[in-house]
């Protein structure tokens, strides 16, 4: 299609004098002045073909397709052959097209026939159901053939133009189309790509790998910190307050709502993420008790990761090419235990946050499922947040009163005998995934305002460990031969990187992902012609991940993990550089520097020389501190600290970055 982006045709008119009036006109139109219509003679017959094979073509734009295409899911097969038959249909199309130019006897046929193909590909395109994990590329798909369709009618307006002036705007119009077709066509291959990709990548690493890389092309980062970085400012902008740093909020939201543009319905999750956001922010007070009850974040935390496995189940059923009775089966017990499980939990919750229930989390979680779900979706507000949990195909699997059938699950209830097909099974159980995730997402952000957080982050909301998500972020980062051993409190990560990795980098990507009992890292990073070993303590990455506190772009936090982290058993920066980087950050805050207080900066780099155990730094920063106050009336001692400064600024030092 792209090959197909500019299309011309050559259309010819020609002047003759009015008989009536004698002003030139052209031939074969009402003439403009007198209104005289044209003679018989001035139709010739390649103008007459034109524009019944028009007319004829528009007619089959609109006529409904007999018989009537059964309303059926469309999955990922039958999207890749339709993309194959759209371009096959593109250059017949062009064919019929100049056939119209030319006037040809065919050209009738040739032009109804392109024009009721389309027409068919779009009314199939508008009737399928919007079944999960499909929604997104059948409405991608759609809004393709649509573009199409609008580009086919400005063409055919364009051949039956009156004037040479019409027939060009028609035709920049169609291009318009044409355009448009190509980008969203483009776009929508390039989804169906990376669907394809994910769902035939079988090691978990694998897909948190193609997420993570999609991810961060989206955003455009370089890194996982970038990427939580940026995700935190959508984040922002969604909810309406800015995530509370330090608990990778971002991380998780770009990779499970990238999951949900692509398995689900993202533009719902999105909302959900938002709505139930607010929800739990109304009353703090009633957050808290609920995130006080011992029994609730293991049971969040034991909800994502079951919410995790279902979804992977039934992208997995989706993708069968039969409906199997023990798929039946298994999708049954699969939504019921979404109700059971993640359904009841998120229910409770919003009930509580809500103000709807008083009673404590621990006594609600003893209550019926069903009973719970029921209570939740009496109210307007909550009853949106929670679609997809089926509690009639629940109370029928848990009474044994389902039948599976090749076309999908029949079941009784007390009222009436339903029957679900493998599409909607499908459909219903990633529907209640996205509403859990999408609600404790919501929960999580504002529990972090409230300064509570817990182990249920961004990788371990996805279902994986910490060490698996971290080798996945490595292997987007260009390193390959991935091994995370975990020993007690330590991490020992072996890779080999890219020649021109900077090391430390990585490190402080992995710091966003480590478990809180992990308190030494060492990076073992192997190289063509040598081993590398950086090795630190943990507690100073997390300084990156709580935003930057000393309010210098990290500087301070910089220099504290570079002279505290070795590489091969030696500081990655000596006390001479330090000193240096000290001496030019203390010029920068002086009294005739920018800042207005140069005093609040002087003692956090005192500070800093004292976590660094350099007892005349922090004497030399002392007096500076003195002379910031008192200025030449300071003292001696001042004055001296002020003359080691400048030495300590001119020194050569050698800072090899690592």
């Amino acid at each position: 299609m792209r090959e197909q982006n500019q299309f011309r045709f050559t259309l010819s008119f020609s002047l003759i004098d009015c008989a009536r009036c004698g002003i030139s006109r052209i031939r074969g139109v009402s003439c403009a002045d007198c209104n005289a219509s044209p003679a018989q003679w001035e139709l010739d017959g390649q103008t007459a073909r034109r524009r019944t094979a028009v007319q004829a073509a528009k007619e089959a734009l609109e006529i409904v397709p007999s018989p009537l295409p059964a309303a059926a899911s469309l999955a990922l097969n039958d999207i890749q052959e339709l993309i194959q038959r759209l371009q096959a249909w593109m250059p017949q199309f062009f064919a019929a097209l100049h056939a119209l130019s030319r006037g040809d006897e065919n050209a009738v046929d040739d032009a109804r026939s392109a024009a009721e193909a389309i027409a068919a590909e779009h009314y199939l395109l508008k009737e399928t159901p919007r079944h999960r994990p499909w929604i997104s590329i059948v409405a991608r798909s759609e809004g393709c053939v649509a573009c199409m369709v609008q580009m086919v009618h400005g063409y055919l307006c364009a051949m039956e133009a009156t004037t040479s002036l019409e027939a060009q705007r028609q035709a920049d119009t169609a291009q318009q189309q044409l355009d448009s077709a190509a980008e969203r066509l483009a776009a929508f291959s390039d989804e169906l790509n990376f669907m394809e990709l994910l769902l035939s990548t079988d090691p978990l690493e694998g897909q948190l790998a193609h997420l993570l890389r999609q991810a961060m092309q989206q955003y455009s980062c370089d890194s996982v910190l970038d990427l939580n970085a940026a995700a935190e400012r959508t984040l922002k902008e969604l909810v309406g307050r800015a995530p509370a740093p330090g608990h990778s909020l971002g991380l998780q939201f770009s990779l499970q709502n990238l999951a949900m543009e692509v398995y689900s319905d993202g533009p719902r999750f999105r909302s959900l993420v938002a709505d139930s956001f607010t929800l739990f922010s109304q009353d703090p007070e009633r957050l808290s008790a609920l995130a006080s009850d011992p029994a609730f974040l293991p049971d969040v935390q034991a909800a994502v990761l079951e919410l995790f496995d279902a979804s992977v189940q039934a992208k997995n059923a989706a993708r069968t090419p039969a409906f199997m009775r023990q798929a039946g089966r298994a999708l049954v017990d699969l939504n019921a235990s979404l109700v059971e499980g993640p359904g009841q939990i998120t229910a409770i919750a919003l009930l509580l946050a809500g103000g709807h229930k008083s009673r404590p989390y621990r006594k609600l979680r003893q209550e019926d499922a069903t009973a719970v779900l029921k209570s939740a979706r009496s109210h307007t507000t909550l009853r949106l947040l929670l679609h997809g949990f089926d509690l009639d195909l629940r109370n029928a699997q848990a009474h044994r009163m389902t039948r599976y059938v090749e076309t999908g699950v029949t079941f009784e209830t007390r009222t009436a005998s339903s029957h679900v097909s493998r599409a909607d099974l499908v459909d219903c159980a990633l529907a209640a995934c996205e509403s859990s995730l999408g609600c404790l997402l919501g929960m999580l952000l504002a529990l972090a305002q409230e300064g509570v957080g817990f182990d249920a982050g961004g990788y371990q909301a996805l279902g994986v460990s910490a060490d698996a998500m971290a080798a996945a972020m490595l292997t987007v980062q260009g390193c390959v031969d991935v091994v995370v051993h975990e020993d007690s409190d330590a991490w020992h990560v072996v890779l080999t990187a890219p020649p021109s990795q900077q090391l430390m980098t990585l490190v402080a990507g992995v710091g966003t992902l480590l478990p809180d009992f992990i308190k030494t890292m060492t990076l073992e990073a192997q190289g063509a012609d040598r081993i590398r070993l950086l090795t630190g303590p943990t507690a100073l990455l997390h300084a990156f991940s709580r935003g930057d506190v000393d309010g210098d772009n990290f500087g301070i936090a910089t220099i504290r993990m570079y002279r505290t982290w070795t590489i091969d058993g030696t500081p990655c920066i000596d006390q001479a550089t330090v000193r240096r980087w000290t001496a030019h950050q203390v010029g920068a805050v002086s009294p005739f520097g920018t800042e207005h207080n140069p005093v609040l900066r002087l003692r956090s780099l005192r500070a800093l020389a004292r976590e660094l155990d350099d007892t005349a730094l922090v004497e030399a920063l002392t007096g500076e501190i003195r002379f910031a106050r008192l200025g030449n009336d300071a003292g001696p001692s001042a004055i001296r600290s002020k003359q080691q400064m400048a030495v300590w600024a001119a020194a050569p030092v050698e800072w090899n970055q690592v």
